[in-house]
């Protein structure tokens, strides 16, 4: 079929990239080793060898994890936890980690949230996952000056036992056509935008969301327009 096919054609494009994104921190990570072998006695230059060695790893550990992620969850074999955990503390936790970037580029930050019952049962590692790609992405495509509004609602049902949990991050960001919209939260749709200064990564960040969002039995959405932002919800 037409969309067997396409997937295929955009299946091997993801792959050339992820080679070449691969490749890339590869080299680094290769030739500051040879640099390392040639000061092994220079601590001072030494020292910024080990720091920017330790950023490469770290880079390419966060790529084959994406990879690796994406793999599993279309495979089904992603396993969730129901732990106790604390919401407050989590968009607490993840909102905390993205100041400092929203800080450097004068972005104004609002959070507001309706959380009567804090104490959840669910997988908060992957909660927290979802959350800071979403926020992640709206900050590395809001221009300085412009402005991010979380806002976290909880609805408990009548049971007692159950809440609806509903988060909204929107930005008044670069946005995105429709078409572009439409597809974000394909696996193998590399993120690639004009206004972003940072196309670093899988692109995998939105898929691994919507797999996950889907496997917890949630739904995740997008509404944005072309330089009028985005929200996601």
């Amino acid at each position: 079929s037409i969309q067997a096919r396409a997937e295929a054609v955009a299946r091997t494009e993801f792959l050339s990239n992820m080679s070449h994104e691969i490749r890339t921190p590869l080299n680094g990570i290769i030739g500051l080793n040879h640099l390392m072998e040639r000061h092994i006695d220079d601590a001072e230059a030494m020292r910024e060898y080990v720091g920017r060695l330790g950023k490469a790893a770290q880079y390419l550990l966060s790529l084959v994890n994406d990879i690796l992620d994406v793999s599993k969850l279309q495979a089904g074999k992603v396993e969730l936890v129901s732990e106790p955990f604390d919401l407050n503390a989590l968009i607490d936790n993840v909102c905390s980690m993205q100041r400092g970037p929203m800080a450097d580029r004068g972005i104004r930050f609002e959070l507001s949230r309706a959380v009567r019952r804090p104490r959840l049962l669910g997988d908060e590692v992957r909660l927290s996952q979802v959350l800071m790609n979403i926020l992640s992405n709206a900050v590395k495509f809001t221009p300085e000056g412009g402005c991010i509004t979380v806002k976290v609602n909880e609805a408990v049902y009548a049971s007692g036992e159950t809440a609806l949990l509903t988060v909204s991050v929107a930005d008044t960001g670069c946005g995105m056509t429709k078409e572009f919209a439409d597809h974000i939260f394909d696996a193998f749709t590399q993120e690639r935008n004009r206004n972003s200064d940072s196309q670093k990564g899988t692109g995998l960040g939105m898929s691994i969301s919507h797999l996950l969002v889907t496997q917890m039995g949630g739904s995740i959405t997008v509404e944005s327009e072309p330089g009028r932002g985005s929200c996601f919800t």
